[in-house]
């Protein structure tokens, strides 16, 4: 009975027993799992812990497998003596609007090594009513918009309608024969403009690159062509030199303070110099869009 005293203060001063297991990620859950494509609508989601939070709580990491269609602050603190805390998830409206495809996110909590996940499900949704208007009724072929979609516009019309959507960019190319559009979607090669990271709190910098596949020509350029300029605005204005045989070149941008998550779209593109046969030079963009995510502070 003595030695066995004996052995429990000796674990004792060394802090071997007694200890108190941490709490880790038991449970999240989301509702509604799905959500219609185009509405915007966020989802309720609560994450639980496997025992209450110590004295000052339990920071949880919050990620989105696809950040650009749905997203949450970075992380949340469950209060001390608390097992759980509720956090939103929103969507974003205007995500791939043209794919006529579903998309799934998978958010991911994570305390202490351990994590959990839930799965929310974005509906496709139907072509926008809006198209794009027309550069020139008395030409017709295939044009690409801000966004890096290519639109088919028929002669005489005011409007386009959808063609394709580029995944890796839209391309304008020169005007062919009766002055018919030509652009096409790329098949190779970078999206011409990238966001690192995309998800920032609001209020804080972000940065972003634009980008081509090989060594840029002498005068080539990334250019902005649309974004919220309430809510995001860059210090190298609207166009960046890319300088002669690198392949890329960086922007900051100042973003404001948001509540919830707010889903900013920076349409860009990469302007260079392509030779005309014949004589002449034709500035070739590439164009895609890419979405900066914007989160309040964490809750």
């Amino acid at each position: 009975m003595v030695a066995r005293l004996g052995q429990v203060l000796v674990a004792l001063s060394l802090g071997l027993c007694f200890s108190t297991a941490q709490a880790s990620v038991t449970s999240l859950t989301c509702i509604p799992a799905t959500i219609g494509g185009g509405t915007g609508h966020s989802s309720s989601c609560t994450v639980a812990l496997s025992s209450p939070a110590p004295s000052g709580g339990s920071v949880v990491t919050l990620t989105s497998s696809l950040t650009e269609l749905a997203t949450s602050v970075p992380s949340i603190t469950v209060p001390a003596g608390q097992t759980a805390k509720n956090f939103t998830v929103g969507t974003n409206p205007e995500y791939r609007r043209y794919s006529k495809l579903a998309f799934s996110s998978t958010i991911t909590a994570t305390h202490n090594a351990a994590s959990k996940t839930a799965v929310i499900n974005v509906t496709a949704q139907a072509l926008p009513a809006v198209t794009m208007i027309s550069p020139r009724p008395d030409r017709s072929g295939a044009v690409c918009g801000v966004e890096g979609i290519l639109f088919n516009c028929p002669l005489g019309t005011a409007t386009c309608t959808v063609k394709q959507e580029c995944t890796l960019g839209c391309e304008n190319r020169p005007l062919g024969r009766n002055n018919t559009y030509q652009d096409v979607c790329a098949t190779t090669g970078v999206v011409p403009i990238a966001l690192t990271p995309n998800r920032i709190i609001g209020g804080n910098q972000g940065a972003g690159k634009f980008q081509v596949s090989s060594p840029a020509p002498a005068d080539s350029a990334g250019t902005l062509a649309n974004t919220l300029f309430t809510v995001v605005t860059t210090n190298d204005g609207l166009a960046v030199p890319i300088a002669t045989g690198t392949t890329s070149a960086p922007f900051n941008m100042n973003t404001v303070a948001v509540t919830g998550v707010k889903f900013v779209p920076m349409d860009g593109g990469v302007l260079t110099p392509k030779p005309i046969s014949g004589g002449g030079i034709f500035y070739q963009r590439r164009s895609a869009r890419a979405w900066l995510v914007l989160t309040e502070p964490p809750l």
